[in-house]
């Protein structure tokens, strides 16, 4: 388990699967239920890095949900260059060994 308050984001270049709107969740365990972070939150489709700030969390499991994106496809994927979890009082990533991304 991990405290996190932010993700940073960055969309791939091209335009064809950038998220355009997403959601987030959590859970604390492996079999909890998923809790919202973030529901449908809108990312910038420029190829530059993003930071979503929100409330610390104790995450073991956290999912990254695309609800809509460009291109032909736009609602069946999206595409991202990285996506990074990190907490604010260290300003430091996540370690990624003990968090599991859905």
């Amino acid at each position: 388990v991990e405290i996190v308050d932010s993700m940073r984001f960055l969309q791939r270049s091209g335009t064809n699967g950038c998220v355009k709107v997403y959601s987030l969740y959590y859970r604390t365990s492996e079999n909890g239920e998923w809790l919202p972070i973030v529901e449908n939150g809108t990312l910038d489709t420029a190829a530059s890095w993003q930071q979503v700030k929100f409330d610390a969390i104790e995450a073991k499991q956290i999912k990254f949900q695309v609800v809509d994106a460009m291109g032909p496809g736009a609602t069946l994927f999206g595409a991202a260059a990285e996506v990074r979890f990190t907490r604010a009082e260290l300003s430091d990533e996540v370690n990624k060994a003990s968090l599991e991304i859905w």
